[in-house]
């Protein structure tokens, strides 16, 4: 299913994107990872310590729509992590949250619905369940940007009989899922959260969860 796939990782020198990367480099045959992000200095280190050809790295910021546009040309996979993370930040930079986190999430959309990207993976927080800051209220806005976004794509949420997952915890090298009964239940793609809300969860591997990617609750 992943191997001979092209990735794209926004966001992708951050703790996420490199254990996605060190693990479709190490036990699968990716054709080609792009490491989509704006920190030249994150970059330089991550290219030094992988030294594999078959990544490849975009200086880019998820705001500039023409530039994820030309990025996501021939792209399978993509796993959506840049974001404004810092609760404070994005409380004294309203602006800058709304532009990278909801904003950047719709080029990521349009982007890759124009492209036929096949599936894409978007992270979230628990945060965003319930806001009570802006940072939680950019990415609950981001969160239904992509699930709306199945709607472009014909997707028939009540024909679909398998249940939904969505990653609610990223340890290292697994991640937790919770599996939901419907798919607004599975509404946000959780890397922390409060595991009792949900019917049940399971700790796996990540290459589980990718073989898992197209059940959940993504493009």
């Amino acid at each position: 299913m992943i191997d001979d796939k092209k990735f794209l990782i926004t966001g992708g020198t951050g703790s996420f994107g490199e254990t996605v990367t060190n693990e479709l480099l190490r036990n699968h045959q990716p054709k080609e990872i792009v490491i989509y992000s704006r920190d030249e200095k994150k970059q330089f280190d991550m290219r030094n310590k992988f030294d594999d050809s078959r990544l490849k790295f975009i200086i880019g910021d998820v705001r500039e729509r023409e530039k994820v546009y030309k990025s996501m040309s021939d792209i399978d996979f993509v796993f959506h992590a840049a974001a404004l993370k810092q609760v404070p930040t994005c409380e004294f930079f309203p602006m800058e949250a709304i532009k990278t986190n909801i904003i950047g999430a719709e080029n990521v959309i349009e982007a890759g619905i124009d492209a036929g990207v096949s599936t894409i993976v978007a992270l979230s927080t628990d945060k965003a369940s319930a806001p009570i800051n802006l940072y939680g209220a950019t990415k609950l806005t981001s969160d239904k940007l992509f699930i709306s976004a199945n709607n472009y794509k014909g997707v028939n949420f009540q024909k679909r009989k398998k249940k939904w997952q969505a990653c609610i915890r990223c340890e290292g090298e697994h991640v937790t899922l919770g599996i939901f009964e419907t798919e607004l239940e599975a509404a946000i793609v959780f890397c922390s959260g409060v595991s009792q809300k949900f019917h049940s969860h399971s700790r796996v591997s990540i290459p589980t969860y990718l073989r898992w990617t197209k059940e959940t609750i993504i493009l």
